[in-house]
This record gives structure tokens, C-alpha cells and sequence, in this order.
């Protein structure tokens, strides 16, 4: 799994986790199986969720950087770099 997608992945769980009320156990790690939580999955909000994982994104990483500079070393516009940086971070 990519940096970018842990990334995303983290900041999911964070933000279901706080609609839900969600708190590690005590010496644990904070995995979805060792959550304690209240709350109805019909109640998160999407919208919310989208934006933990776009604010996740906010900071490229190095190897994002390096798809999106190979790419305008190849003369593509904007959209084709930024898409080059988006499939890099999928990986």
C-alpha cells in the first residue's frame, strides 16, 4: 500500500471513528477490532469522510512528486501531471 493511500486510510478511520464515537481500549492499538464505539453507520456523514481523506492528500509524497516532475519533463499540462500524481499515490 502506498504512503498516500494509508494516508487516506488513517484519516478515514479517524473521522468514522469520531462520528461514531469510537476510543481505543487501553493498551491497544487502534484497529477497527479494538475500538469500543457508539453510534449508527446510517448516521456518518460522507461528506465529512470525503474531506478527512482530501485533507489527508493536501501533502504530496516524494514519489508523487517524482510521477507528477517526470510527467511535466514530457511537456503534458496540469491535469495530465496532477493525474500522474493521483495514480501514483493508488498504488
Amino acid at each position: 500500500m502506498s504512503e498516500m493511500r494509508q494516508r487516506v486510510v488513517d484519516a478515514i478511520k479517524a473521522e468514522i471513528g469520531r462520528q461514531l464515537g469510537a476510543k481505543p481500549l487501553p493498551g491497544s492499538r487502534p484497529e477497527w477490532g479494538d475500538w469500543t464505539a457508539v453510534g449508527d453507520l446510517g448516521s456518518l456523514d460522507l461528506g465529512l469522510i470525503a474531506a478527512a481523506a482530501m485533507k489527508a492528500m493536501r501533502e504530496p509524497t516524494e514519489a508523487m512528486l517524482a510521477a507528477g516532475a517526470m510527467t511535466r519533463r514530457d511537456g503534458f499540462n496540469t491535469e495530465t501531471i496532477y493525474r500522474s500524481m493521483i495514480d501514483e499515490a493508488l498504488k
